[in-house]
């Protein structure tokens, strides 16, 4: 579509573009030449996307990712409010019948409870600092408060998945998922405390499974 103004009178006119070239009369009586049609926009060619050469390894994808829950150390904050409650009450009692003074209980008791928080907030952060992370390929663990130690066991190594659960822990939903694999620096290596223990069992199992056919590996068992 052509538009353009007459030179005359200022008013857009408006032909198609088979008439670019010829005379056009306006309706104030100027005739004009009808100019040529402006030039398509130029688009950028389209890239297509590269595609993997066949054959070509794939990056490892993350089926599982997770952390031990805090509720393994429900005993110990339980095993804290004793250790306050006895101390708070037997030992300034033993102080006073052995020194005539109570002053020496009530240290003994303060020391007891710092300990046992400092014990107690050692096993939060050793928790909160170890991960479990399951992909297409291996298993890692990683674990370390100052130092970070990282454990890598492949899935066509693993032998055997087992669930392990107390009462305590079937009670509060969490369980241990226990690998054997042939890996020479760890044999058997346990996620522990982790929520929902059976749905973990279940991707690892398959990530295994997956693996092993991708690779052609068939686990013989005892």
């Amino acid at each position: 579509m052509i538009q353009y103004h007459c030179p005359a009178c200022d008013q857009q006119i408006t032909l198609s573009d088979d008439q670019a070239g010829t005379r056009y009369t306006c309706t104030c009586g100027n005739v004009s030449i009808v100019p040529a049609p402006p030039p398509e926009p130029r688009t950028a060619p389209k890239i297509p996307k590269a595609e993997p050469a066949p054959g070509a390894a794939k990056s490892p994808e993350v089926v599982y990712q997770g952390r031990p829950s805090q509720l393994e150390n429900l005993s110990i904050f339980v095993g804290l409010i004793l250790v306050m409650i006895l101390s708070l009450w037997l030992l300034p009692k033993i102080s006073w019948d052995v020194f005539d003074t109570s002053k020496w209980g009530w240290w003994a008791a303060l020391i007891a409870i710092l300990a046992y928080t400092v014990w107690l907030a050692y096993r939060i952060l050793r928790l909160k600092c170890t991960e479990y992370t399951v992909t297409t390929e291996n298993i890692l663990i990683e674990q370390g408060i100052l130092f970070k130690d990282l454990d890598d066991i492949e899935l066509f190594r693993v032998n055997d998945l087992k669930i392990r659960q107390s009462i305590l822990q079937r009670v509060l939903g969490v369980g241990d998922v226990c690998i054997e694999s042939t890996d020479k620096s760890m044999p058997v290596a346990c996620l522990r405390s982790i929520p929902e223990p059976r749905a973990a069992f279940e991707k690892i199992r398959q990530a295994s499974l997956d693996t092993d056919a991708r690779r052609g590996v068939t686990q013989l068992k005892e």
